[in-house]
């Protein structure tokens, strides 16, 4: 987006930001299947674990299991960021939004100013 868009570009920001915000969306959903996945396999991996005495070292077990396995630190990772980059979308988009209300105000006004000096 230009620092100041024209009036006529805002719409076409606006669907872009809003289409972006969707492919966050879906990627967050993605990542945090994948999470859930890899959550249900230490919990699996734990639960038949004859070792483990007692609940402390299940959640122990857990917590290592998580600790040491990249692909869930990775995916945790790159959910973390995603609903970082979201917020930051949704902050920017309500900016624009609200810009664009404000410019629809201050046209309406402009008008109204113009047609009241005219029937004057």
């Amino acid at each position: 987006m230009s620092l100041c868009p024209q009036p006529h570009e805002y719409p076409t920001e606006i669907r872009a930001k809003r289409s972006e915000l969707l492919r966050i969306e879906q990627n967050i959903r993605q990542l945090s299947d994948a999470v859930a996945i890899f959550s249900e396999q230490f919990d699996e991996m734990v639960a038949f674990d004859e070792t483990l005495a007692n609940e402390a070292q299940r959640k122990a077990k857990r917590a290592k299991l998580r600790r040491e396995n990249e692909g869930y630190t990775h995916a945790l990772a790159a959910l973390q960021n995603a609903q970082d980059a979201k917020v930051e979308l949704e902050i920017d988009l309500q900016f624009l939004c609200e810009e664009f209300s404000w410019l629809k105000l201050e046209r309406r006004e402009r008008i109204a100013l113009r047609e009241g000096h005219w029937a004057a």
